[in-house]
């Protein structure tokens, strides 16, 4: 649009926000748990991010974000938590924690292949009354909707 910062428009502008409620309400604690993670998140071990690793990462990452795009209930969370456990590692630059993430989602992977391959079996294994109920509901359905004209 031409311009070099960001236009907000004047209402957004004349806003003021009080941060002295942040303060006191979150500061404290986010400090400890900022000051927890420097604990646990120390430079260290700097061999795990040699080439392989990172590349490593880079797919556990990328296979991560394709679980986090199935739609089933529950099915984001847990490899939401692994990226973010793995970047913070990462931005640390703690080789350990970066090691232990991608163990934690190589884990989380062979989980979700396992949970998927038993739902998967579940449904190949009690197809004909899947299939059955099925029928009985579009047979219902299509009654439903004779009966309606659109």
């Amino acid at each position: 649009m031409g311009y070099r910062t960001a236009y907000l428009p004047d209402f957004i502008l004349n806003k003021k926000i009080k941060i002295t409620s942040f303060r006191q309400r979150y500061y404290k604690r986010f400090d400890e748990v900022l000051f927890k993670m420097e604990c646990y998140f120390k430079k260290g071990h700097q061999y795990a991010f040699n080439f392989l690793f990172l590349k490593i990462s880079s797919l556990l990452m990328l296979l991560n974000s394709i679980l986090m795009f199935i739609p089933l209930i529950l099915t984001n969370w847990l490899p939401s938590t692994t990226v973010t456990f793995m970047s913070f590692a990462y931005l640390s630059k703690d080789g350990f924690m970066f090691l232990l993430s991608l163990f934690f989602t190589v884990c989380v992977l062979v989980f979700y292949c396992y949970a998927f391959s038993l739902i998967i079996s579940y449904f190949i294994k009690h197809k004909n009354s899947i299939l059955k109920k099925n029928a009985y509901l579009s047979k219902y359905f299509n009654t439903v909707k004779n009966k309606i004209d659109f």
